[in-house]
């Protein structure tokens, strides 16, 4: 029986409405970025990550900074550096250097860090944005190869009229056993097809699962609204699609963070050279 998944909100976070309708059993398009925030385990694991993050380092970049050095201070603190004239001196030497190297590592990302729990929080939110993505697709594949299954039953049940169209003509003389044996391997192929279509659809079915150990009822895809689209403007939109990209949020977030010169410069050439992209992938997906 379909078992209770708990959701990654607490109850107030949604409306009665909002949680009847992603608990039911069935998904529907629309609900398709709900049900991923709420029951996806990465999205679920990052959650939990976050909060992670923000326990140990704190949330601003020079919180993380500290905690670094904090850590490199630690490393400096517990080293014990042995008498020359000790059995095991090489042994703990090289100990000792490992040691060092290691602090010395936790003290040069202090001095580098651009992170912190902001950017964090963004590159998991992309993460989530790309998951919702892929489930779109992947209900639009649903329905694609449901029809897709539709065609091959209907080439198998072609395939089984020919032959039976083609065994009447070898009884009367007028087609060869060879006819009938190419007759008999069409339904064959067909039957393979039927069978391929079947393998797709149950694989696209388990992606679409959310939610474990449930067997919802899956819709169908809505109509375009081609309002919509002819409402759509490249140009007009561009400074929308800049302000929700998040890869670009994280490179400002970076910048504000930066204190090297290099760095900044980096990053601006950074920056541009995603806005650019940005817009040229607008206008590649409008057309």
């Amino acid at each position: 029986a379909p078992t209770a998944a708990f959701a990654a909100s607490p109850e107030f976070a949604r409306s009665a409405e909002e949680w009847a309708k992603l608990r039911d059993n069935t998904i529907e398009y629309d609900e398709l970025e709900g049900l991923i925030q709420e029951y996806n385990a990465t999205v679920q694991t990052n959650n939990l990550d976050l909060a992670e993050f923000k326990r140990k380092y704190g949330d601003t970049k020079d919180d993380v900074s500290s905690k670094y050095r904090d850590m490199a201070d630690e490393i400096y603190s517990s080293i014990t550096y042995p008498d020359s004239d000790e059995a095991t001196y090489g042994m703990m030497v090289g100990s000792v250097v490992m040691a060092e190297v290691q602090a010395k590592n936790m003290e040069s990302q202090a001095d580098d860090n651009l992170q912190d729990s902001e950017i964090v929080y963004l590159n998991y939110k992309s993460a989530e944005k790309t998951l919702v993505t892929v489930a779109q697709s992947n209900m639009i594949s649903y329905e694609k190869d449901q029809l897709a299954l539709k065609q091959a039953e209907l080439a198998k049940r072609q395939a089984e009229i020919s032959l039976t169209s083609t065994q009447t003509q070898a009884a009367l003389g007028m087609s060869t056993q060879v006819d009938v044996l190419n007759a008999q391997e069409s339904i064959q192929n067909a039957e393979r097809t039927v069978e391929s279509s079947k393998v797709a659809i149950e694989n696209v079915r388990q992606k679409l699962q959310v939610k474990y150990n449930d067997t919802p009822e899956i819709t169908a895809v809505p109509v375009s609204d081609m309002n919509r689209i002819a409402a759509m403007n490249p140009e007009t939109d561009k400074a929308q699609a800049l302000e929700n990209n998040y890869t670009l949020k994280v490179n400002k977030k970076k910048l504000a963070n930066a204190t090297s010169a290099n760095t900044k410069e980096s990053l601006q050439k950074t920056i541009e050279d995603n806005e650019r992209k940005i817009g040229s992938a607008l206008v590649t997906n409008y057309q």
